[in-house]
């Protein structure tokens, strides 16, 4: 919006009188023409730059520090970091970001949020979550031994999975997938032994029924506990009828709960050098998501270091752990 000059002003109050008045009194000159300049250069002087501020006032990348100081206030910033420290410009950012809470939580939000704390538009804000499927893979492993070969009533077939994580078993427990021939699946009876000798027993009928060739079933033991994942785990599978073999195995067990764990409810928030603008403030993003965290999210700002690569955000594993999470790097 284009202010009003002093001339603009002046030719409104002229244009004001009634037509025909410039034949009778000089309204360009003269005493009354010099009140008519007067009145005029007083208007745009106060009025004209009062009602001007109270527009730049009405949005908080525009309005003065002193008006900016009632948006903090009123928004609870008063006693924020970027409120006591930062510019002006990072200042007028945070109430952007605070303006945006409301509404459902959706990566475009985080992004709306988060946005102008970094100084970046938000389609440029990149937001990372672990990827369920990758994290599955990892904590997946092939057996390693086959046992005898075959299993029948009294002499049970074991696989043997040698499991390279750390920790205590999640309260997920443990899967394992197996793939079986037999005669008729609901026979089978299946038994699961963690490192330290702590065992589950699946009773016939829990595998499936029918007879089955090179099929794969998904056996579950969520009770499983035991005090590190590390180490060798072992499937026994035996019949209480008939005779079968055990053809492969894979067994899924983590230290970090996929069904309790806060790992798949994780999202990051990219910063990097390269995007961000001049008036970055990374507290503020901090700040801000922590503003639209729910109970069962962890959020955290990932600074993207320039020596790795533009997907690797530098994953830092536990000594023997294989990482579910990671740690930041600058």
């Amino acid at each position: 919006m284009t202010s009003l000059t002093k001339q603009d002003v002046r030719d409104e109050l002229a244009s004001a009188f009634p037509p025909g008045l410039e034949a009778v009194i000089a309204v360009d000159g003269g005493i009354f023409g010099g009140l008519i300049d007067h009145d005029a250069e007083v208007i745009a002087s106060t009025v004209v730059v009062a009602v001007d501020q109270i527009g730049l006032d009405s949005c908080p990348l525009t309005c003065s520090e002193t008006r900016l100081v009632e948006w903090e206030g009123n928004l609870g910033l008063s006693a924020t970091k970027t409120t006591l420290t930062g510019t002006l410009d990072q200042r007028r950012n945070q109430v952007i970001s605070r303006l945006r809470l409301r509404g459902a939580m959706t990566l475009a939000k985080v992004r709306a949020v988060v946005a102008p704390t970094l100084d970046m538009a938000a389609a440029d804000v990149e937001v990372i979550e672990p990827d369920a499927a990758e994290q599955r893979t990892l904590h997946t492993y092939r057996q390693g031994s086959l046992g005898s070969g075959s299993f029948g009533v009294v002499i049970p077939q074991v696989a043997d999975f040698w499991v390279n994580d750390d920790g205590p078993v999640s309260s997920s427990g443990a899967q394992v997938d197996v793939t079986v021939t037999c005669s008729d699946l609901a026979q089978l009876i299946g038994r699961i032994y963690a490192p330290d000798g702590t065992y589950v027993t699946l009773l016939p009928g829990l595998f499936g029924r029918g007879a089955a060739v090179a099929q794969t079933v998904r056996l579950h033991f969520p009770t499983i506990r035991a005090p590190r994942v590390m180490g060798k785990w072992s499937l026994s599978v035996w019949s209480a009828m008939g005779t079968g073999s055990v053809d492969d195995a894979w067994l899924f067990v983590e230290g970090t709960g996929r069904a309790s764990s806060l790992a798949k409810f994780e999202y990051g928030v990219i910063v990097d050098s390269a995007k961000v603008g001049p008036a970055v403030d990374v507290t503020a993003a901090q700040d801000a998501m922590l503003s639209i965290r729910y109970a069962t999210r962890l959020d955290g700002v990932i600074y993207q270091s320039a020596l790795l690569g533009p997907t690797d955000h530098g994953a830092i594993p536990e000594d023997n752990a294989t990482p579910d999470a990671c740690i930041p790097v600058a």
